[in-house]
């Protein structure tokens, strides 16, 4: 895929969503965000938790697979089964309910991570987010009570509503974290060492002993 300077991928949602970026009117719920996401991070042990560090990876794109696996898989079995897969859907409805309440949380630890440009794109997809899993408990409900063609065109518009939020957080990239291009000690050469040295302006081994030899001349030793 081809990209800019700013690592911006060329798709047809690239230029909405970086609409969404340069939108301030977004900015009061910027703000809404940041109180969401500092009360979600503001215990260090549950930051790195939520954020993948003892993974080595981030784990909200891991954990979004889960929800957005029982839905659509819900949704292939009102599309494609018949009367007795309506338990099974109703069953995959309600895992990925479950599963999105982890998913939702370790966003909001990834939102501490970014700047306000992604922020404001980060708000639209946790909207998009939340209608989706407001349609899905509707879903949900529709389900038990025994409506299930309501239950499952529910479905397929919660499914819409989060696959529009996903795909604004895929266009926008995160901004890259510093990192280091070499490690933070290398052993180096006593040669390296004394070129150091030298173009410090400290004296070598070797011009010590050059000073050491002409005190030795002047005094006719």
């Amino acid at each position: 895929m081809t990209t800019d300077s700013h690592t911006r991928p060329r798709t047809p949602l690239a230029e909405p969503v970086h609409a969404i970026e340069q939108a301030g009117a977004l900015d009061p719920l910027v703000d809404v965000g940041n109180r969401v996401s500092g009360l979600v991070v503001s215990d260090d042990a549950v930051r790195k938790l939520l954020q993948g560090a003892w993974l080595g990876h981030a784990l909200h794109p891991l954990l979004v697979e889960v929800p957005i696996g029982t839905w659509m898989s819900a949704s292939l079995l009102d599309v494609a089964g018949d009367d007795s897969s309506r338990d099974d859907a109703q069953l995959l409805t309600g895992v990925g309910l479950l599963a999105a309440v982890p998913a939702a949380l370790s966003g909001w630890a990834e939102y501490a991570e970014t700047d306000t440009r992604s922020r404001r794109v980060a708000v639209v997809h946790a909207g998009a987010n939340a209608l989706g899993i407001g349609l899905q408990v509707a879903s949900f409900v529709a389900r038990r009570g025994g409506h299930h063609r309501l239950g499952a065109a529910l479905g397929l518009g919660a499914l819409s509503a989060v696959g529009a939020g996903a795909s604004s957080a895929v266009t926008s990239p995160r901004p890259a974290r510093s990192a280091r291009t070499t490690p933070r000690s290398v052993p180096r050469s006593p040669r390296s060492r004394a070129e150091g040295r030298a173009r410090a302006g400290a004296p070598g081994r070797a011009s010590l002993r050059a000073r050491r030899r002409r005190r030795w001349s002047a005094s006719g030793l």
